[in-house]
């Protein structure tokens, strides 16, 4: 066990621990260490180049605001609700961890069965990674294709998993290291995995923020502005039209200065009394809305449903949540790369931490897993037909083999594992 030994060693000497907060508490100790910044909301598309520029020397502040803005969009909040929130809604089950000792085999020689940690984790991931924590942090990897968070120690001992804003975040090229900005001015190292942060980039860690959906939707986010804008404006062009007096030549100067002014400010329910031969005309603009409007909102639409769900779908609501809403509406693909990222994310830089927390270094051995379930409805379907279909040939081939006398047996172990089907127990 010399090998298990040193990984454990080296995973509590290079681990500085969750950071210990209570109600309250002031500097180091307090809830948020996140900095106050205003919401970036007045930006066109060269500001989208120029937080692009900022975000190549490292600078995460930028991209991080347009981030916060686009949020902002209905569109595009609900699109990123479907996705990530509707990944996270997915069956999810708690795995029972098979180390494997140095001869190769897997390694069972604990003081407590693996599957009673993965119970325990089961009860109290909610606590540790609470669903609106996890649902942040899910859509800042969509967006911006960094995950951060911090993990806190209650006052009672308990861990937390809190997202933390990336705008906030520094990459320096010469150290090869992050660093946080924090509300008192300081510039923290950020570690993954070292027991206090999660840091995890699910589209490459080599320059991640050009990878993010951010560019994407910020260009649809602006098409969409303007558009919207432009709207608005010949909308009210509809409810204000302009006002024509006609006067006869040779009126007098000062009169129709008088009534002119007094049309200009009609009240809500307005009168006024002419002379012979004047007319007074409300001129209004042709009530078909211009399709170059129309079009440009479409267009925009679809780049940001294209964009985040990696389809053509619909945004039209339905009776509520089911497993295969969200593979209806978002791209397999990108439903099982979501589900695999926090999975692998939390297994390595959370999990570790709660197990060597909560059991020493028997529980870090023996860490259990968390997984989405991201198979498709029709998927699961058919491989419920295969296993079953499986099941009954082991069966024919075995009476078949009993019958006849033949000494060989079907190995049925090894179908099992074949066909997917969980097995437990009889492992040495």
């Amino acid at each position: 066990m010399p090998n298990v030994v040193r990984r454990f060693l080296n995973f509590v000497r290079g681990s500085q621990g969750p950071r210990e907060v209570k109600k309250g508490g002031r500097g180091k100790r307090a809830l948020n260490l996140t900095p106050w910044m205003p919401t970036y909301v007045d930006w066109d598309i060269p500001d989208i180049d120029a937080a692009l520029a900022v975000a190549e020397t490292g600078n995460m502040q930028m991209i991080g605001r347009i981030a916060d803005t686009l949020i902002g969009d209905g569109l595009i909040a609900g699109e990123l609700s479907t996705r990530f929130d509707g990944m996270l809604h997915l069956p999810r089950y708690f795995e029972a961890s098979v180390e494997e000792a140095p001869d190769g085999r897997p390694y069972r020689g604990s003081m407590r069965p693996a599957e009673e940690y993965a119970i325990a984790l089961s009860r109290e991931f909610d606590t540790l990674c609470p669903a609106s924590e996890l649902s942040l942090i899910a859509r800042d990897g969509g967006l911006l294709n960094i995950m951060f968070g911090e993990i806190l120690e209650n006052e009672d001992g308990r861990l937390r998993l809190v997202r933390r804003n990336p705008e906030f975040l520094t990459y320096r090229f010469s150290e090869n290291q992050w660093y946080v900005r924090t509300a008192y001015g300081e510039q923290e190292p950020v570690t993954p995995g070292d027991g206090r942060w999660l840091l995890a980039f699910p589209h490459g860690s080599d320059y991640p923020w050009r990878y993010g959906l951010w560019r994407a939707l910020a260009f649809a986010y602006v098409t969409r502005r303007q558009a919207f804008l432009n709207l608005n404006a010949w909308n009210n062009s509809l409810a204000f039209p302009i006002k024509k007096l006609t006067v006869p030549n040779g009126a007098n100067e000062d009169e129709v200065r008088e009534t002119f002014d007094a049309i200009n400010h009609f009240g809500p329910f307005p009168a006024i009394l002419l002379n012979e031969g004047w007319q007074f005309d409300l001129e209004h603009p042709s009530q078909t809305t211009p399709s170059s409007m129309k079009d440009q909102l479409e267009a925009s639409k679809e780049d940001v449903i294209f964009a985040i769900s990696g389809q053509r779908g619909t945004t039209e609501p339905g009776t509520g949540f089911a497993n295969n809403s969200v593979f209806a509406k978002v791209k397999h693909d990108l439903i099982r790369g979501d589900a695999e990222t926090m999975a692998s994310a939390l297994n390595e830089q959370v999990i570790p931490v709660w197990a060597q927390r909560r059991f020493s270094f028997d529980g870090w051995f023996h860490r259990p897993r968390v997984r989405w379930d991201a198979t498709p409805p029709k998927d699961l379907a058919s491989e419920a037909n295969a296993v079953n279909v499986g099941g009954d040939a082991v069966k024919r081939w075995t009476d078949a083999l009993v019958s006849s006398g033949a000494p060989e047996r079907v190995d049925v172990a090894a179908m099992a594992r074949k066909f997917g089907v969980p097995l437990t127990g009889g492992v040495s």
